[in-house]
This record gives C-alpha cells, sequence and structure tokens, in this order.
C-alpha cells in the first residue's frame, strides 16, 4: 500500500508518495498499529504470516524446522502456507504469565 499526501513548503504544494516502510515506521513513531483496520488473508505464505506475527522470516523459518508453530506444506521442498486461525490458536497457547 503506498499513500500519496500533498506537503507545502514555502507555499508550493509537494506530493510526497509514502510506501510501506515510510508508513510502518510513521505508525511505529506514533504508537500506532501499522496494520490497523487491514484484513489478513485466511492462508498466508511465509512473508505475509511473519508480518502477521511481527517476527523475522528467518525466526519463523526456525519455528518449522523445529515443527514447532503450525503449518501446511504441498510436499517436501514446496511452498509452506499457515492458516490464520491456527496462528491465532498457536499465539494463545504461547501465552505466559499475567496473559489471560
Amino acid at each position: 500500500m503506498s499513500v500519496t499526501i500533498p506537503v507545502e513548503i514555502n507555499g508550493i504544494e509537494i506530493p510526497v508518495l509514502l510506501g510501506d516502510d515510510a508508513l510502518a515506521a510513521l505508525a511505529d513513531a506514533l504508537g500506532m498499529d501499522a496494520h490497523q483496520g487491514e484484513e489478513w488473508p485466511a492462508w498466508m505464505s511465509i512473508t505475509t504470516a511473519a508480518a502477521y506475527l511481527d517476527v523475522k522470516v528467518q525466526r519463523l523459518r526456525k519455528l518449522i524446522a523445529a515443527r514447532a508453530i503450525p503449518y501446511v506444506q504441498e510436499a517436501p521442498a514446496c511452498r509452506i502456507f499457515f492458516s490464520r486461525s491456527d496462528l491465532d490458536a498457536w499465539l494463545r497457547t504461547q501465552q505466559k504469565g499475567g496473559g489471560r
């Protein structure tokens, strides 16, 4: 996603394009959830699932290798998919201490 916003400098309006990285940095600086209001797909690729879980792809690959997270794979050495509902259920099992 990208957003173009008009910025006025010395009376001249300049359109500024903010891409995903800039929007995420802005949301982070404002203390907002970068994905607020965004609908996540029911099935996700490893890249999308890593963003959903807010972890690096490398961390997610380690969890897959350890078989510590639910995933679906077409066949050995093929694509991996994650069900959003399975990830949500898995996250609930990861709560420690003061969580509800």
